[in-house]
């Protein structure tokens, strides 16, 4: 389960780090690019995509709580980089 998260993180991370500046909408997206973004999951389209990221974030997630416990969250803004 985390190597395949891994694995599609990674792709589409690439993708959107070569290709993207900024945090444009769904609209701004080149055809190309959501093509690509796609292909990378191996799925129809951007909201199965985008759905499989949230699946996949859930899990990854389910998994680490089972390993490590429950972690709260802290508040965007409150986030130390």
């Amino acid at each position: 389960i985390l190597v395949e998260a891994h694995r599609l993180y990674t792709r589409l991370m690439q993708l959107i780090r070569l290709c993207l500046k900024g945090d444009p909408t769904h609209e701004e997206l080149p055809a190309g690019l959501v093509e690509l973004l796609c292909r990378a999951g191996d799925l129809p389209d951007l909201a199965s995509t985008e759905a499989s990221i949230r699946e996949t974030a859930q899990t990854v997630r389910a998994v680490f709580e089972r390993l490590v416990g429950t972690v709260a969250l802290q508040p965007q803004e409150h986030r130390e980089h």
